[in-house]
């Protein structure tokens, strides 16, 4: 389980996770509302190659630190997990650098490119602290 950080915005006293979002391309600024709408989560940093996309997706959270730069997420002591929505074949190493930076991590489907890739991820989530996760797909019938 996160560490949960206090909620500057006093509501109601409780702590909330605080994420930083990687990837503001197809599916990451659906991450981005779901979070900022959650109460378990607080947004920390929006992060994407792209300025032009970074300005236009901070335009609807003009509180929520932004940069193109992912080290500076991951040097921030606040942010307790990073959300990956970037292409698969980032999602690896992404995912390595959070996981020994201390942070929690969230990828979108699919985990990795292969699943020794997979392993190697999750054998880094049993650093102290960290876990890893990833969306799954269910169909109904």
């Amino acid at each position: 389980m996160p560490k949960r950080n206090s909620n500057p915005s006093g509501g109601g006293g409780s702590d909330r996770i605080r994420v930083g979002v990687v990837g503001l391309g197809y599916w990451g600024p659906n991450l981005v509302r779901n979070l900022a709408e959650s109460h378990l989560f607080e947004l920390g940093y929006l992060c994407d190659l792209r300025p032009q996309t970074l300005e236009t997706v901070s335009y609807r959270y003009p509180a929520v630190s932004c940069t193109t730069r992912y080290e500076e997420v991951l040097r921030d002591p606040a942010i307790d997990a990073i959300v990956i929505a970037t292409p698969v074949s980032t999602h690896y190493p992404l995912a390595m650098s959070a996981l020994e930076s201390g942070k929690h991590v969230f990828v979108e489907k699919p985990l990795a490119a292969s699943s020794d890739q997979v392993v190697e991820m999750t054998a880094g989530s049993s650093m102290p602290a960290t876990s890893v996760r990833s969306t799954s797909s269910r169909r109904a019938g």
